[in-house]
C-alpha cells in the first residue's frame, strides 16, 4: 500500500544543542580536549593593529585550517560550504546553528567577517 506522501518540517523550529546531538565519540570533541588553544590569541595579538575592521578569531581562524587539515578540504570556500552542514564543524568553531556561516567572506588572502 502506498502511503501518504510525508510533511515538509524544514522550516521548524526545533531547540536542541550540540551537547545533545554531538556524539561523545566525535572526533572533534576529542581533539578540543586534547588541544588546548588558549595560547594562539596572546601568540598572535601583536600581528594585529590597533584600528580597522574586526578580524576573525584567530583561535576559531586556526580551528578552521585544523578542520580544512583533517578533512582534506583545500579551499577556504569549500570549507564554509562543508562546515555549514556538519554539526561537528559548527560545534568546534563555536558556531551555532542560526549563526549563518556566509557571513564570512574572502579578500584575495584570507578570511574576513562582514558585519
Amino acid at each position: 500500500m502506498l502511503g501518504p506522501p510525508k510533511a515538509s518540517h524544514r522550516e521548524e523550529l526545533f531547540l536542541d544543542s550540540f551537547e545533545q546531538r554531538l556524539p561523545a565519540s566525535n572526533f572533534y570533541r576529542h581533539l578540543d580536549a586534547k588541544l588546548d588553544l588558549s595560547f594562539v590569541r596572546d601568540w598572535v595579538s601583536g600581528l594585529y593593529a590597533e584600528c580597522g575592521r574586526p578580524s576573525i578569531d584567530p583561535v576559531v581562524f586556526f580551528r578552521c585550517h585544523l578542520i580544512m587539515f583533517f578533512e582534506g578540504i583545500r579551499s577556504e570556500r569549500k570549507l564554509v560550504e562543508i562546515a555549514s552542514l556538519s554539526l561537528a564543524h559548527r560545534w568546534y568553531k563555536g558556531n551555532n546553528l542560526e549563526r549563518r556561516l556566509s557571513t564570512i567572506t574572502w579578500s584575495n588572502s584570507s578570511m574576513t567577517i562582514t558585519m
